[in-house]
């Protein structure tokens, strides 16, 4: 994807260089609601984990409306209750978390300022972080947001029932997810090293005690 503008309204350097490497484009990092960019100058807005840490998420979106072209997009991931297959997903109700998102109030805030969803998923993790993926694109012209309100009783319903009883079922089997794969792919690495011959092993093996060590 050479060649694409892309704004970072908040990411840590070290995604951005990697991300500029990987695409050789033009990459911008700075303050969400505060964009030292121009108007108009961006095909994509890359807001990984940003909108629920701001005060104020509707001057950030304003902020990423004004410095996308016509036809520009955002990608948007923010942590979320709502379709939860874990424990977390109540654990994101913290005071570091000025706000919580599902697709619809996502898109109630965004369709304000002129985005329409091109897609979402709440499956853009294969581990047990249960995340709202989000990509809108910039039209121009304001939307009608109620039509993407909701019922405050049924999401208070759903974060005090659903929540808690989904996450008997599925916590079980997602939570700890990433940590089982480490475990596996060690297991499956350890089987490889005892099946070379002797004198390989041994050889080898003050190099993985080291790496081991090193961890």
């Amino acid at each position: 994807m050479p060649g694409i503008d892309v704004a970072y309204p908040a990411i840590e350097l070290a995604k951005a260089n990697f991300a500029h490497q990987g695409l050789h484009g033009e990459f911008s990092i700075a303050n969400g609601e505060e964009l030292p960019l121009e108007d108009n100058a961006y095909d994509l807005v890359f807001a990984h984990g940003v909108v629920q840490y701001t005060a104020n998420p509707q001057r950030l979106v304003d902020e990423c409306r004004r410095v996308l072209k016509p036809g520009g997009r955002i990608f948007t991931t923010v942590p979320t209750y709502l379709d939860n297959r874990s424990t977390v997903s109540k654990q994101w109700m913290n005071s570091a978390h000025y706000s919580l998102f599902t697709d619809r109030s996502l898109n109630q805030l965004f369709s304000r300022y002129g985005f329409k969803e091109i897609s979402h998923t709440y499956r853009g993790w294969s581990k047990e972080i249960d995340d709202l993926w989000h990509v809108a694109e910039f039209r121009a012209e304001p939307a009608d947001p109620t039509q993407y309100y909701e019922d405050a009783i049924a999401v208070q319903r759903y974060v005090n029932i659903y929540n808690p009883i989904r996450s008997v079922f599925y916590a079980p089997l997602f939570a700890g997810y990433s940590k089982r794969v480490a475990l596996l792919t060690g297991m499956v690495r350890a089987w490889g090293l005892f099946r070379q011959a002797p004198i390989t092993f041994l050889m080898n093996l003050p190099g993985h005690l080291r790496r081991w060590w090193a961890r």
